[in-house]
């Protein structure tokens, strides 16, 4: 398998148990060049380098999964959380990496040792700890980055109603086919995947692929 089929196959596992535990956060795959490593809890809004957020990626050569609040350009909210280092350390279950780069980012980050796609017995048990610990990291920070997310007037009509593409660019049947896959699986990540190679990587279909499929089964993937 190659290292995005297997991300895809461990992100699959994620989702069904985050449904069959019922969470109550969010998990949005990314689908940029950055690759599909990597998503974010309780945040569909545009561009990475921007604004804070929570997120969850796969490392495979480190072999562990990373847990983590990013924090692009701002001292200030970095600040204010390390100002309550003791406290937020206690919640999130201790060994927290804080990471300051003053020039580009901000990181508060940890890992969940095990991670190997040649182990994959192990699964279960290493996104019951990653559950877990998301379910921490939300309850410490989620609420405090709220005022910080910022949707795009396109990802508000997604966030308020379901609609559908206009049919152009050749895009339509694609999305057509993989949305009606999508509604019977319940599983977005394989989708996501499937579309982005349908689409031959178009930052534009991509984008309005990924927002349709959101819109459509938000519901299946809480």
């Amino acid at each position: 398998m190659t290292r995005e089929e297997d991300c895809i196959e461990f992100f699959e596992l994620f989702q069904k148990m985050m449904r069959e535990k019922g969470v109550e956060f969010s998990f949005y795959q990314s689908l940029g060049d950055g690759g599909i490593h990597w998503g974010k809890i309780n945040d569909i809004s545009e561009g990475f380098y921007k604004i804070p957020y929570i997120s969850v990626e796969l490392l495979k050569r480190g072999g562990y999964i990373r847990v983590q609040v990013y924090i692009p350009n701002d001292k200030e909210l970095y600040g204010r959380f390390k100002e309550d280092e003791i406290d937020i350390e206690k919640e999130c279950g201790g060994g927290l990496i804080w990471r300051d780069d003053a020039k580009y980012m901000r990181k508060i980050e940890k890992r969940i040792y095990g991670l190997n796609f040649n182990d994959k017995p192990n699964y279960p048990e290493l996104i019951k700890e990653l559950i877990s610990t998301v379910e921490r990291f939300v309850k410490v920070f989620d609420e405090k980055l709220e005022p910080y997310r910022k949707f795009t007037e396109r990802e508000k009509l997604a966030n308020q109603k379901r609609f559908d593409v206009p049919k152009r660019d050749g895009y339509a049947c694609v999305i057509s086919e993989e949305v009606e896959k999508t509604q019977k699986s319940g599983c977005v990540s394989t989708t996501l995947y499937r579309l982005q190679k349908a689409a031959k990587r178009s930052l534009v279909a991509c984008k309005l692929c990924a927002i349709v499929i959101w819109a459509r089964v938000h519901a299946k993937c809480d």
